[in-house]
This record gives structure tokens, sequence and C-alpha cells, in this order.
């Protein structure tokens, strides 16, 4: 924590993120925490877990900002990537692997509502179904795209007889 005494910022007790660090470790659900910097760490999220520890992030420790769910194809699994904000600027990346072959997480839009557009999004391009989403109708890809193919995936290839783009664009992927 800091504070300003004299015109200057005076580090009191440990790193912020050091700090978010201690009192993660021992969260049922949550590992392998690694402080990356004073204001940057990322852990492991078992996906059963996501809702309480969302909740738990947002209520006892204050982290009411999520600022992005992304997605990674790590070939081996699918990470949903939840960056929520805590004070003094520190961010923390929690990664939730689901199998490829059933990318499935319970959805957090009731605990944290901008997570809304993010799974959304998550959804169309890589695949994974935000169980208990209100609404998970396509938002990037246009309604006719083909329902089995995510372009986000490390294996996705456009099918070369096939239309990727819509009314809209009266093109297709290859231009």
């Amino acid at each position: 924590m800091a504070r300003v005494q004299g015109g200057e910022r005076v580090t009191v007790g440990p790193p912020p993120a050091e700090e978010l660090a201690v009192r993660l470790r021992g969260v049922e659900g949550v590992s392998d925490v690694v402080v990356q910097s004073s204001r940057r760490l990322s852990a492991r999220l078992n996906p059963a877990h996501v809702r309480a520890v969302l909740l738990r992030l947002r209520d006892a420790e204050g982290c009411w900002h999520l600022s992005a769910i992304s997605g990674v194809d790590t070939r081996a699994s699918i990470e949903v990537v939840y960056h929520v904000s805590w004070r003094d600027g520190v961010v923390l990346s929690l990664k939730a692997a689901v199998p490829r072959d059933e990318p499935r997480i319970d959805s957090v839009v009731d605990v944290m509502p901008a997570a809304n557009l993010y799974e959304r999004q998550a959804h169309d391009l890589l695949g994974v179904v935000f169980v208990g989403h209100p609404d998970l109708r396509r938002i990037l890809l246009n309604e006719d795209w083909p329902a089995d193919e995510y372009p986000l995936r490390k294996d996705w290839k456009p099918d070369p007889k096939k239309r990727y783009g819509g009314p809209a664009t009266g093109g297709d992927a290859r231009g």
C-alpha cells in the first residue's frame, strides 16, 4: 500500500500485487499464484470454482472491475482468462482451462455484468459455451457463419467451398 507523505509517495507494507497474492493463496479453486510485477499477477482457476472465486474477489477483495475476458487455444485446452482490477492499479489474470472438445464454463454475467459481451465474443470466436449466459447469440461473426467453425482456434482453416461473408460484406474469407 502507498500513501503520500510530504509530497512523496511512500510505500507501506508489501507491494500491492504481493498483498493480493497472499490473500489468494489458499482460496479454494485458485492455484499457481504468480506475482509478475508490483501491479500484475496471474493464477490458475479451477473452472468449477469460477463463480465462487469471482464473487469472493468482488465482495471480499473489492475487485469490481472486470476489464476483459480473453481466450487462448493452447491446443491441449481452451484457456478462458479473466482480467480483473484491484486497488492501486493491480491487475489479476485468472486462467481457467476447459477441454477443447467440450469447452464449457459457468457464465459470470450475474456476478460481473461486464462479462456479457466478453463471453459472447469468446463463444463466437473460440466456441466456449458459458452455461447460464442469458443471450449467447453472435456478436462479431455474421449470423450465417458456420456453427461449428471458430476462427481463433489454432486448427481452424477456412473452407474454400464455404462462403464466410454475409450479405452485409458481400465477400468471403478469401477477400
